[in-house]
């Protein structure tokens, strides 16, 4: 190849490369740029069909977001909120309430931060809403504090309750430090001058109350103490003790001598009735054996007794062989 020849065909190709360069900075880079945009704008179109087929759900949410609302102006709402919050304190029975709002905070839409492309710069700098926070620090019981945040929950002009410290005080722990945190909004472009007047302090649910209040995370319940069971152990058999018998209830009133070997007369000082006895008749074990002369001998197996006249059974002296 001659100098000629690879003059010209390094010529073409510089030519070649510059009209892609040219090509692709004058017409593939704005048209990919452009597919994005449309592709962009599609999905917002999509997005805001979708929205416009759910107008009337999102129409009623924003109605009562309004409702529970307290206020166009952010000192009017701040005003009504210090209002409610130190109504709720005195409910709740706290002592020391503080109620401290800070400086409101305007808030915008956070899709404009997540697609610029989508809102204009009027848009992403309008705020969408106004954010009030407000601490609240104040004493009392137990039941106080969680009657306190049971109120909390049930109030509708609340946002949301953004913090929660109980704090025990004393060795006894009768008494609690509490502050907590809250947010209320405030929509300036859809609330009216009426908006917030006739809020007021609703009342918790009483299953709300009775779960916070049910149990003190703050005091030590004893476990309680182990149960036992209880063995009944089989007692030893004892025999019943005998009744004693009643010896001394039969007295000797009469003794007379016969022919057929003596009677003698028994009287029961107890009962009032008397017995007839004879040799070898018994009475309580003992068996008549002699009478005598002022005196009877009564045998109780091989032992012998004597009982004299006027003596009871129980007087018996026993006889030595």
């Amino acid at each position: 190849m001659n100098r000629r020849s690879l003059t010209v065909a390094i010529s073409a190709f510089v030519g070649m490369a510059a009209l892609v360069l040219v090509y692709r900075s004058v017409h593939v880079k704005p048209m990919s740029e452009m597919r994005e945009t449309l592709s962009s704008w599609s999905s917002g179109k999509s997005q805001m069909e979708s929205s416009l087929l759910d107008e009337a759900r999102v129409q009623r949410r924003l109605d009562e977001l309004v409702g529970h609302s307290l206020g166009q102006d952010t000192q009017l709402a701040e005003h009504r909120l210090r209002t409610l919050l130190t109504d709720l304190c005195a409910r709740a029975t706290l002592d020391e309430y503080v109620i401290s709002c800070k400086e409101p905070k305007s808030v915008g839409n956070p899709a404009a931060a997540e697609n610029v492309r989508e809102f204009s710069r009027e848009m992403r700098s309008t705020p969408d809403f106004i954010s009030q926070e407000t601490v609240i620090t104040a004493s009392g019981n137990y039941e106080s504090c969680m009657r306190a945040l049971a109120l909390l929950e049930a109030q509708p002009w609340l946002a949301r309750v953004d913090g929660l410290t109980i704090v025990p005080s004393g060795k006894e722990r009768l008494l609690y430090d509490l502050t907590v945190t809250v947010t209320t909004v405030v929509l300036p472009d859809l609330a009216t001058e009426s908006t917030g007047q006739d809020a007021y302090v609703h009342e918790p649910y009483d299953e709300a109350l009775a779960g916070l209040a049910s149990r003190n995370p703050f005091v030590v319940i004893p476990d309680p103490p182990p149960v036992v069971a209880e063995v009944e152990h089989e007692s030893e058999h004892v025999p019943p003790r005998p009744k004693p018998k009643p010896y001394g209830e039969w007295i000797i009133t009469g003794v007379m001598q016969t022919e057929d070997g003596g009677e003698v007369i028994l009287s029961n000082a107890k009962t009032g009735a008397s017995r007839s006895m004879t040799p070898g008749a018994e009475i309580l074990g003992l068996r008549l054996s002699v009478v005598g002369v002022g005196y009877i001998t009564m045998m109780e197996g091989e032992s012998g007794y004597r009982v004299a006249l006027g003596q009871s059974l129980a007087e018996r002296e026993a006889l030595i062989e």
